[in-house]
């Protein structure tokens, strides 16, 4: 199963697949808030569930920061890290919504990102700060979109 169609199945369920426990043998998820965490920063992928362990967004990160490293398995629609701004527009087109790029005091520099909406999820890019690259991409299930 790709890692996509793993949005708003339960946890029992996607448990089992070959594909999750290359990235999270030997992890549990952390409640917090009424949500539930499961990360592999080792490996760069994160997972967001329910209280009722529906996996709600997934978060494949690029290395690009400090505290997780690059996600090395395949990301949907042929995507990778290095992809520019123009190349996703150019891929998607036009961003259902957009924001950042300006510096906001006291919080420092907001990143500039894109979404784009599929049938049941959305994917949401967020770009380093020149835009030469993606820094994070998380698949968001539409159940929770606002």
């Amino acid at each position: 199963m790709e890692i996509i169609n793993w949005i708003d199945k339960k946890y029992e369920t996607i448990i089992r697949e070959p594909q999750f426990k290359q990235y999270f043998h030997g992890y549990t998820p952390i409640n917090m808030e009424g949500s539930n965490y499961l990360t592999n920063r080792a490996l760069g992928i994160g997972l967001v569930m329910s209280e009722e362990f529906h996996i709600t967004s997934i978060h494949l990160f690029s290395g690009k920061n400090m505290r997780e490293k690059k996600f090395d398995g395949d990301i949907i629609y042929g995507l990778n890290f290095s992809m520019d701004r123009a190349q996703i527009n150019k891929k998607f087109g036009i961003p259902q919504r957009h924001g950042g790029g300006m510096e906001v005091a006291p919080f420092g520099y907001f990143y500039c990102w894109d979404k784009y909406y599929f049938s049941h999820y959305s994917l949401h890019f967020k770009y380093v700060r020149d835009n030469s690259g993606i820094q994070l991409i998380t698949i968001i299930s539409l159940k929770i979109e606002d």
